[in-house]
């Protein structure tokens, strides 16, 4: 998992920064545990935030999915999915 992260980080980024959650982990091609499990912490009320590119800058309010954030760190990169935090968000 760390090779694949660190060879789509920079596609990551540029997914979140133009704020195209709905296709960021389809887009992710090539890992299908890590996409299939993503997939199903955003079903169960999840949301996307990468920290360090834009602290708490997520899903916007109106989406339907702006509950919960996998927070991912930048140093964070390789670690298993075990190890992204769930946090709740203040509304």
């Amino acid at each position: 998992m760390s090779d694949f992260l660190t060879q789509n980080w920079e596609k990551f980024l540029e997914i979140q920064a133009i704020g195209d959650w709905n296709g960021i982990w389809t887009r992710l091609a090539g890992n299908g545990e890590l996409v299939e499990r993503c997939l199903d912490a955003v079903a169960h009320g999840a949301w996307v935030c990468v920290r360090n590119l834009r602290p708490h800058r997520c899903l916007p309010r109106g989406n339907p999915l702006w509950r919960r954030c996998i927070a991912i760190d930048m140093k964070m990169v390789g670690v298993s999915l075990e190890h992204l935090v769930l946090t709740k968000k203040a509304s």
